[in-house]
């Protein structure tokens, strides 16, 4: 059995009195706290203030400094609305959610659950995705919803995210097992929905395109299992309309993603998230170190 550091008790302790007092507290309220927050982050601890000027800036050199500090603004504050609604997510039932979420329907979408399709689902670090993981299920019903996540190093805290992601059906394991996964579930109909603008880890697998002005390494995970398995892959996006509400829009990336040639997967994932992020900018997780790693060469 694997030890467990007591510095992950106190940690694990510190995030259970937190969800449970956030629980009880409105949603109005919690969103004056999200303010004083936003203004801590940015304007006294400075947290990755340097990362995100500099992904505005390179991400957005039409924009005037004007422009990229009201960005930067609105940015700390999705950043503390997305941590502190997360927060209250434990203590959210379903009623609660189907009010703050809309599903646009999608006809392709549709179409191919209710042929029995096996699908993958890829999404972003964008809106509230925290809480677009507890709607999924009910979205792509009645297929068996999958998704995958990296672990968390506290054992303690991992095990309650996993329960508080999964308690709406969303069957959650790690991204280092999706192979495994896709293939004990390939006989059985099944939505994957993979979070896929992450860095990667491994310059050598990089996928590389031009992305927000910038040579941009992907994951190559969701083009190489589409590819091998032949699954219609659909966009899901989490759009804020308001505070607290939430959209959730798909779109058709792929019938047949082993036809297209090498990449394309890829490459179309990445025009609609920049269409998203240019339409949205404050939406996406400017915070992430996502372009530390640099093309060996220019592409």
């Amino acid at each position: 059995m694997r030890k467990i550091k007591l510095k992950y008790y106190f940690s694990y302790w510190f995030y259970f009195v937190s969800i449970k007092a956030f629980g009880m507290v409105p949603f109005r309220m919690l969103y004056h706290f999200s303010h004083g927050c936003s203004y801590l982050l940015r304007n006294i601890i400075h947290y990755r203030k340097g990362v995100i000027q500099q992904n505005l800036r390179l991400s957005f050199p039409e924009k005037t400094e004007k422009e990229l500090q009201t960005i930067e603004k609105e940015t700390y504050l999705n950043l503390t609305d997305i941590l502190l609604e997360t927060m209250k997510m434990p203590s959210m039932n379903q009623d609660d959610l189907a009010k703050r979420f809309r599903f646009i329907p999608n006809t392709d979408l549709t179409d191919a659950i209710n042929q029995g399709q096996s699908i993958i689902v890829a999404s972003a670090h964008f809106g509230n995705w925290e809480w677009g993981a507890l709607a999924a299920p009910s979205i792509v019903a009645p297929l068996k919803a999958i998704g995958f996540y990296k672990p968390l190093n506290n054992p303690l805290v991992d095990q309650q995210e996993l329960k508080s992601r999964g308690r709406y059906g969303l069957r959650v394991t790690s991204m280092f097992h999706t192979t495994k996964t896709f293939n004990l579930n390939r006989k059985q109909p099944s939505a994957f929905f993979l979070i896929a603008d992450q860095s990667p880890s491994d310059r050598k697998t990089a996928i590389w395109l031009d992305f927000l002005h910038q040579p941009t390494p992907w994951l190559h995970g969701p083009e190489r299992h589409s590819r091998h398995y032949n699954y219609p892959v659909f966009l899901l996006m989490v759009v804020r309309v308001s505070r607290g509400f939430y959209e959730i829009e798909t779109h058709k990336l792929a019938d047949n993603p082993a036809n297209l040639p090498q990449h394309e997967l890829t490459r179309r994932y990445s025009e609609a998230l920049a269409r998203y992020i240019e339409k949205y900018p404050e939406q996406w997780l400017w915070s992430h170190r996502r372009w530390k790693m640099k093309p060996e060469k220019k592409i």
